[in-house]
């Protein structure tokens, strides 16, 4: 079985000293690949520099919306050059959030984001929390149709509007939560081509392990819960999500031995 986690911060220091048990842990029940976003400018190294110990991840550079306020424009013709650089399979992390400050700002950034995905011809990796609207405004605006939803939270309508516009919806820990209704029935509803799955670990673990530090294999929780809710099989849904995500990132492409500068 193949299992492709489409987002996961394998970069943060909270795993530093057990990375490579959580990787051997994730190989074992199926994680073939893993996602990894940046977030900001002070990051990008470790970013790839963890991208690169371990072949199996691949990096994306970007500027989250928690992190616009330090950021000018000196730190957007350095993501261009990190862009053209190091050539990540991604933009992003990057996107709108409504419960952060400096949302004019935050709407400023994701704009060149966009602007620069486009350039290099990338998909967009997007953060979008009470902001959905907007984000899909601004994706209609910038005219870039490609890239994928992390953490889905939004409603059908808003996830027709995002597939009309060519976007993939990854969900998380946040389906196995019964309780989460609108999620667990737009991740029922989406269509199979559409779809990618994702832990966004050490963050948002799944149900029965809120609390804990979430880590890469426990995607299998997320994948249970999909396939319960899709009428389907897990090792199916592996499948088509890890067929999904390798063409979006178009990781069949990658050579990792050629990616970027060295360490």
């Amino acid at each position: 079985m193949e299992i492709i986690d489409a987002h996961v911060h394998f970069d943060d220091p909270r795993f530093d000293g057990r990375r490579r048990g959580l990787w051997e842990e994730a190989r074992n029940v199926g994680v073939r690949a893993m996602v990894v976003p940046g977030v900001a400018t002070p990051d990008w190294p470790r970013t790839r520099t963890v991208c690169a110990l371990f072949p199996s991840c691949h990096p994306c550079y970007g500027i989250h919306p928690w992190h616009v306020r330090q950021h000018a424009e000196r730190e957007l013709a350095l993501l261009e050059e990190w862009v053209a650089r190091e050539r990540p399979v991604a933009v992003g992390e990057c996107g709108l959030d409504r419960l952060r400050p400096a949302f004019e700002r935050q709407v400023e950034l994701f704009r060149a984001q966009i602007a620069l995905a486009r350039a290099h011809a990338l998909p967009l990796v997007i953060h979008a929390v009470r902001a959905l609207d907007e984000v899909i405004a601004e994706l209609r605006r910038g005219g870039h149709h490609e890239g994928m939803v992390h953490a889905f939270a939004g409603s059908r309508e808003q996830a027709r509007r995002l597939l009309d516009l060519g976007f993939a919806l990854s969900f998380g820990g946040a389906v196995t939560r019964e309780r989460n209704t609108r999620v667990r029935g737009v991740a029922a509803w989406a269509p199979d081509d559409a779809i990618l799955v994702e832990t966004d670990a050490p963050d948002l673990p799944p149900e029965g392990r809120r609390g804990e530090l979430n880590r890469p294999a426990w995607i299998t929780g997320v994948l249970a819960t999909l396939a319960l809710l899709r009428d389907g099989t897990v090792e199916a849904l592996a499948h088509r999500t890890a067929g999904n995500a390798r063409r979006l990132f178009r990781l069949d492409a990658r050579d990792h031995s050629s990616r970027g500068s060295s360490l």
